[in-house]
């Protein structure tokens, strides 16, 4: 059951990502680290909640989540400043995001889009190599 918690901790970090990606984000500033500090908080409330050291599996679920959480913090951020342009709501412009994925796909500006998730998910990844190399020194010394 506490791992069943653990993994609400790794959502709960997520979230935390999101919020600091779309934040940062709104300043025009390099948002991409948002990640990594999302991951360490997924890690961290995985172990408070579960009551044990981040292992394996939680490593490549916090790995996971907060990588799609990027690119769902890109979305969102996004579509802030189209809403922003636009003079539109909110609403109106997230329920039409794919819309204006789609034109940047035609328009051959996607990688303008994805650079800076993808950036952050590899330094998310070498954040969990990181903690798979110091998890995998702990188990061995004891």
């Amino acid at each position: 059951m506490k791992k069943h918690l653990g993994f609400l901790g790794i959502i709960l970090g997520t979230v935390i990502s999101v919020t600091l990606y779309v934040l940062v984000g709104q300043f025009n500033l390099f948002s991409a680290w948002a990640g990594v500090l999302g991951f360490g908080a997924s890690l961290f409330l995985y172990t408070c909640f579960s009551g044990k050291t981040a292992k394996c599996l939680a490593i490549i679920s916090a790995f996971i989540c907060n990588c799609v959480a990027l690119f769902i913090g890109e979305i969102i951020d996004m579509s802030l400043h189209i809403a922003k342009e636009l003079d539109s709501p909110l609403d109106f412009v997230l329920s039409n995001a794919h819309n204006f994925i789609q034109e940047l796909a035609e328009a051959n500006q996607l990688t303008e889009f994805l650079i800076y998730p993808t950036i952050g998910s590899v330094f998310i990844l070498i954040a969990a190599f990181y903690t798979f190399k110091e998890n995998g020194k702990t188990s061995h010394s004891e």
